[in-house]
């Protein structure tokens, strides 16, 4: 991605950063997002309103309705925000991306399992992806990613049905590997 793209989304990731104001902040806390997950690493968290289209994308929209908005990074030290994801409180399970990158959350963690060997946890949602304080990966884009997954040994989904979901995703584009489910101790 060329500097001027990166350099206009972070010009537009920052107004979001200051949009993040302390109702929605108090939120992210009451769903499990730790303290340093919302300001620093794996966000930082911004809101701001937006407005989204049928093909996955959004825009930013003065009139629009307030949406969380995380940056997905890359890049040598994964400090480059190459693409921003955006979701609603009332159902983090749908989000848009505003430049349609098809760049995971959490891409260094996919290139390390893929390189070492590693197992990998998907992550079903961006918002669990900040409640693991960025453990794992979001896949946004599954035919993009499919090619990396393939050569990852293990994938690590949590609970039966984002197992099932992640087995049906995979078995259109590519040999599934291991899926191993997890279940959170309550």
């Amino acid at each position: 991605m060329k500097r001027s793209a990166m350099r206009s989304l972070n010009n537009q990731f920052s107004p979001a950063m200051d949009g993040l104001d302390d109702r929605s902040a108090v939120w992210l806390r009451r769903q499990g997002v730790p303290e340093f997950a919302i300001d620093l690493w794996p966000g930082p968290v911004g809101v701001a309103a937006i407005e989204t289209h049928p093909l996955g994308l959004f825009d930013f929209a003065e009139h629009g309705r307030r949406a969380f908005i995380q940056p997905v990074l890359s890049g040598g030290k994964f400090t480059d925000i190459v693409d921003l994801i955006a979701w609603f409180s009332d159902n983090p399970g749908r989000w848009w991306t505003h430049c349609y990158s098809g760049v995971p959350l959490g891409i260094d963690q996919l290139d390390r399992a893929e390189i070492e060997g590693e197992p990998l946890l998907l992550q079903p949602t961006p918002l669990d992806w900040l409640c693991g304080g960025g453990n794992g990966i979001v896949v946004t884009d599954w035919a993009m990613s499919a090619p990396v997954l393939r050569c990852v040994p293990t994938l690590i989904t949590e609970g039966t049905e984002h197992g099932s979901e992640v087995q049906r995703r995979l078995a259109n584009v590519m040999a599934v590997p291991e899926i191993r489910v997890y279940r959170k101790v309550a």
